[in-house]
């Protein structure tokens, strides 16, 4: 496999996640994610600039999640682009052919 960390590469994305997750525990009331980027915007906008957007990222992942419509577990797969949340795949599509979504947390770099 490509490497053991999704973030390498979006090292922004995975800053901004440590901190969120966090601050959500010394600060409940930024729970929601869209509050606490209020807070970055005026502390540090530069670091939202860019922030889970969708750039191309090509990597063997193996699904770990459960059995899917597209997905199997155990296999591998070539991601397209990477958000630092979700990829996007060859074949993974919704009906009008727009690429799918889906969460880090199921594959294995």
């Amino acid at each position: 496999m490509k490497s053991d960390n999704h973030y390498e590469g979006f090292e922004k994305e995975a800053a901004f996640t440590d901190m969120y997750c966090k601050v959500k525990i010394i600060a409940p009331s930024l729970y929601l994610e869209r509050d606490f980027k209020k807070v970055v915007r005026l502390i540090n906008p530069e670091l939202l600039e860019g922030l889970y957007e969708a750039r191309s990222c090509k990597r063997m992942l193996r699904y770990t999640g459960e059995e899917h419509d597209f997905f199997r577990y155990g296999e591998i797969y070539y991601s397209i682009d990477f958000t630092g949340a979700t990829y996007s795949f060859e074949g993974y599509v919704k009906d009008n052919g727009k690429p799918k979504r889906i969460g880090c947390a199921y594959f294995d770099c």
